[in-house]
């Protein structure tokens, strides 16, 4: 089976000025042309789908990444909120040994 160019870039979900980019930049060369449409065999259509499909799930790992810095920047302000809590309380705590060792001592006396 013979894929046109056209076909192709919709399958892929990529313009058609792209794809034209891709099939120029490496060299795939139809297999027929007639009149001003190119056909393009299976194999080659089979390796430009997976070629635009694996960019295509490489940008939205990226995109993903992104959104992931957004949520590592919430996740620190909560983090130092925690670590403001803990070192309030930790203090307070500190506050109340002096006054358990004093009657500590007592009652041993």
């Amino acid at each position: 089976m013979e894929y046109t160019r056209k076909k192709i870039a919709e399958e892929a979900q990529v313009h058609h000025k792209r794809f034209f980019r891709y099939i120029k930049a490496h060299n795939v060369e139809p297999t027929k042309r007639v009149g001003r449409t190119d056909y393009f065999s299976e194999d080659d259509a089979h390796e430009m789908l997976t070629f635009f499909a694996e960019e295509k799930k490489e940008r939205e790992v990226n995109q993903t990444s992104s959104d992931d810095s957004i949520s590592k920047d919430e996740y620190i302000t909560t983090l130092k909120a925690q670590v403001q809590d803990l070192q309030k309380r930790l203090d307070s705590k500190e506050d109340e040994v002096p006054s358990y060792i004093g009657c500590c001592h007592k009652s041993s006396n």
